[in-house]
């Protein structure tokens, strides 16, 4: 962002003036507010394509934009790293104003801006009751600085100058760094977050067209220019009354507020925000001082910040804190202090800025500088100690450049080795540069390292892995330091650091970075790497002589075999002493099979290749074994089999039977035969095809069992049966009635006559949705009949069978019913002498029982048991009188269940085992009437 110190008591002074609204009347508009399109000129041809005329740059810069419609867009972080803003406008030269109409809030009142006497002003509503008025100060008399809130065509016409350009592509190019500092402070002021670094210039039928500043940091970051209806805009707005004698007015003019009297700065003291900060700091720390002034009311605070050597520490005020910033650049030490605007010199502070850390390991046996990087990714190295030590140096994602190329703080003299971990290709473990010590051990590592490119830090995120790595054979690597947070924390492109880490003694050492996306640049860089041997380390000895590899064989244990299945191969290496028998396996079609170096085989299409094994240094080759990969037979997984129903485009039911190689398809009524043909793995569904080769594709849904999704177009029909689609929905499973259980639970199934018994009836499997209609069947009807909900009602006496049938014809178990004969009664006469209501004698409980009965024999033959008590029994038994033997008298109930009366010319006894009363004749029942 631009550093902007001189302005942040201006910015105060028109903020508190903008707040009081500055429009007349409501937004006026151009007569064509439309889009403007971002790839061409309007109104003519672009000057890309073409030799352009040398002067024609010049000649727009020349034209006359009094009357245009410039559209401005910008677009930027408003904070390192954080997410783009947009902000756009549209800018009105008419008649002598500058109107800016907010596109970002449309119902922002538009800005009126004109000149007066050489100044721009900004046109505000009458709020206090003083008229309107044209102001170019604000609070206390401080300049608004008008014209660095808004793009300005005179300020853009009189900076932009047609010798800075070069033209290339259709555009005329300004890119020399002091012309585009000077544009930075002057044209692109008014974008106080974009530092541009480069400006692009189109230019159409000899005006203007756009003017485009850029950043290096991001093509994404850019403030745009685009003019268009030169000398055809129209404003249908309410102009303000321009600017005169009476209406420019000062802030206490416009407010009617008396004007602050002025009180100068006496006294200036800055010191430091901590209280325990020294001034000494490292190259690109940063600390905060603060000022104090006297007297407190002193109306003009402004300062500027000084640094007497910005080449060692910088001195910035921070719009975020509101404090000072200082930045150590470089090692040294100078001063820093503020100077108010009344030129009161504050106190110094002495800022001493720290050398770069030296490495604190001790014996150092390489100092490493990069050459070249070579096509087989070696690095050529020169060991600057000339000790006559040397390694094999490798690397991957790598470059090789001069320090110059870049934005960085190398040097043009400087040789750098570049790490890019999102660089596209190479081997997918990184960004790395490998070194082979042979038989020397190391133990530690020290560089300096930076960016090649500042952008580059806006891609640090992307950073996943940043080691030193050991190994012992330089195949398989170990993390020895892990120094991620290390680079993520320190990494720059404006200053150089220093990491170094210590390790076990070995002879391989690799630094690697990760990245997670290809394409999001960060080039680490390092112009040396210095390795370092401690007392534990040593020049390991020769390796013995080594015993060369003289044949292989090899063998497996079959030469056909299907698509997905593997072969194990075995290797036979001479002789059996061989330094190294490692073998690499090779297929001569690793798109049919391919083969690990374990020597396991996949294969993975059919067809034939060619397997073989070479020396682990490629100078041995076995003999080669052919096989034959054939296609796995297609089958049908079981749980397609069976029959599924459903209706296909039209409505019309339509039942497919699936067996393990065919299906039978009938629409309506008629048939179609279906034949297995394949499996398509990209949609997961199996094909069948008709006779006619039509094909039918069927596929049980992920999650479910009983339902099938089926798709054909048939000649004959077309199924679109999907189980995500109400109106054409899957086909579901036929599950057929396999067993019938009819019960009658705990009731009896002897009956007396017109009684009636409900069975209950369990149909298996409990899913099932074929054949699930019943039907009842009484074998004797005369007995009992059966109604379709299975409830029987007595005939007559005698026996009949009770089953059910299924739709699809499985029958359930028998349930016998008996039917009682009807009771008749006995002689009536003979019971003339125990007609009566008998209860237990002295009005006690029948102590079977624990009850009060009463027993009550009418002269008709029926009697009836009754209990008072709240219990199990029921109210009434009722019964009917049999016989009798002269003592005991015989009576039957509903149920058949027999109670006896004996009778001792006195007292009676009862009898009885019926369902829910048993009584033993122990209590004695006298008549009470």
């Amino acid at each position: 962002m631009k550093k902007l110190k001189l302005f942040s008591g201006l910015i105060l002074a028109m903020i508190s003036v903008l707040i009081v609204g500055c429009s007349k009347d409501g937004k006026g508009s151009s007569s064509s507010l439309g889009q403007i399109s971002d790839s061409s000129p309007i109104g003519g041809t672009s000057s890309g394509g073409q030799t352009p005329n040398r002067n024609a740059l010049e000649e727009a810069l020349n034209s006359d934009y009094s009357n245009a419609t410039i559209y401005v867009e910008q677009v930027y972080p408003l904070y390192e790293g954080g997410e783009l803003f947009e902000e756009y406008t549209y800018e009105l030269n008419y008649e002598g104003y500058t109107i800016i109409q907010n596109l970002d809030n449309p119902d922002l009142d538009d800005l009126y801006y004109h000149d007066y006497e050489g100044e721009s002003h900004l046109y505000f509503a009458d709020n206090y009751g003083n008229g309107d008025a044209w102001l170019s100060h604000g609070y206390n008399d401080a300049p608004l600085a008008l014209e660095n809130v808004y793009f300005s065509t005179k300020v853009a016409l009189e900076e932009l100058n047609a010798d800075d350009a070069t033209y290339a592509a259709g555009s005329y190019i300004i890119e020399d760094p002091e012309v585009v500092a000077n544009l930075n402070m002057t044209v692109f002021l008014f974008a106080w977050y974009i530092d541009v670094d480069y400006v692009s210039i189109t230019v159409s039928d000899g005006k203007l067209y756009r003017i485009l500043g850029m950043t290096d940091e991001s093509d994404d970051i850019f403030v745009r220019v685009t003019f268009s209806e030169i000398g055809t805009t129209t404003y249908t707005g309410t102009l303000p009354e321009k600017p005169n004698a009476d209406n420019v007015k000062t802030y206490a003019e416009y407010t009617g507020i008396d004007p602050t009297p002025d009180v100068p700065m006496t006294s200036l003291t800055v010191d430091f925000v901590d209280d325990q900060e020294d001034g000494v700091i490292e190259i690109e720390e940063e600390i905060e001082i603060k000022r104090t002034y006297l007297p407190e009311n002193a109306t003009n605070t402004s300062v500027q910040w000084v640094s007497a050597n910005p080449n060692i520490a910088t001195i910035d005020y921070s719009f975020t804190s509101g404090q000072a910033v200082i930045t150590g650049v470089a090692e040294g030490t100078t001063e820093v202090y503020a100077i108010s605007e009344n030129q009161i010199e504050s106190n110094h502070l002495t800022i001493t800025v720290n050398p770069l850390a030296q490495s604190t390991l001790e014996n150092c046996l390489y100092e490493f500088t990069f050459s070249s990087l070579n096509e087989d990714n070696s690095v050529t190295v020169v060991n600057q100690l000339a000790n006559g030590k040397t390694a094999q140096v490798s690397a991957n994602k790598a470059s090789v450049y001069s320090g110059a190329n870049g934005d960085n703080v190398f040097t043009a003299d400087d040789t750098l080795l570049v790490l890019n971990p999102s660089k596209q290709g190479g081997d997918l473990a990184g960004a790395y540069v490998s070194y082979n010590f042979g038989y020397q051990q190391v133990s530690g590592i020290s560089f300096y390292y930076g960016l090649q490119w500042n952008a580059d830090k806006n891609n640090l995120s992307w950073l996943t892995q940043a080691e030193i790595q050991v190994s012992t054979d330089g195949a398989v690597w170990t993390t020895a330091v892990n120094i991620l947070d290390e680079i993520k924390t320190n990494v720059s492109s404006n200053n150089v650091k220093l990491l170094e880490a210590e390790f076990a003694p070995t002879t391989y050492v690799r630094v690697l970075l990760k990245s997670n996306m290809v394409g999001k640049d960060f080039r680490f860089s390092t112009t040396q790497m210095n390795f370092y041997a401690n007392d534990l380390c040593e020049e390991l000895p020769n390796e013995p002589e080594e015993v060369k590899v003289e044949s292989i064989t090899i063998s497996t244990t079959a030469t056909e075999v299907e698509v997905g299945n593997q072969l194990t191969f075995e290797a036979i290496v001479s002789p059996n002493d061989a330094t190294n028998k490692t073998v690499i396996w090779q297929s001569s079609q690793p798109s049919k099979a391919s083969i690990s170096q374990n020597g396991v085989l996949t294969a993975l299409e059919s067809g034939t290749v060619e397997i073989s094994a070479t020396s682990y240094d490629g100078s041995v080759t076995s003999n080669v074994i052919t096989i034959t990969i054939q296609e796995q037979p297609l089958v049908l997984p079981s749980s397609y089999l069976g029959t599924w129903k459903g209706t296909d485009l039209y409505g019309v039911e339509v039942t497919l039977t699936i067996e393990e190689e065919s299906a039978t398809l009938v629409v309506d009524t008629e048939e179609i035969s279906l034949t297995l043909s394949s499996y398509d793995s990209t949609n997961q569904v199996y094909i069948f095809v008709t006779e006619d080769s039509e094909e039918v594709a069927i596929a049980i849904p992920s999650g479910y069992a009983d339902v099938l999704n089926v798709e054909a177009y048939l000649t004959s029909t077309i199924i679109m049966a999907n189980h995500e689609d109400s109106d054409n929905p899957a086909f579901t499973r036929v599950i057929a009635v396999t067993s019938i259980n009819i019960s009658a639970g705990n009731q009896s199934t002897t009956l007396n006559i017109d009684d009636s018994l409900q069975l209950s009836i369990s149909i298996y499997p409990n899913n099932a949705n074929e054949g699930t209609s019943v039907t009842w069947t009484s074998s004797n009807p005369d007995v009992a009949t059966v109604s379709s909900s299975g409830q029987v009602v007595a005939k007559g006496p005698g026996e009949t069978t009770i089953t059910a049938e299924s739709a699809n014809g499985v029958t359930s178990n028998e349930i016998v019913i008996t039917v009682n004969e009807p009771i008749s009664g006995g002689d009536i006469t003979e019971i003339e002498e125990i007609v009566g209501v008998w209860e237990p004698a002295g009005g006690d409980i029948d102590y079977d029982a624990y009850e009060i009965l009463t027993f009550t024999i009418n002269a008709d033959g029926t009697a009836d048991l009754n209990c008072d008590a709240s219990s199990s029994l029921a109210d009434h038994i009722p019964f009917t009188y049999v016989s009798t033997d002269g003592t005991d008298y015989v009576f039957v109930d509903e149920d058949g269940y027999e109670l006896t009366f004996t009778y001792d010319g006195t007292n009676g006894y009862l009898a009885y085992e019926g369902d829910y009363l048993y009584l033993y004749g122990s209590s004695a029942y006298e008549k009470i009437a």
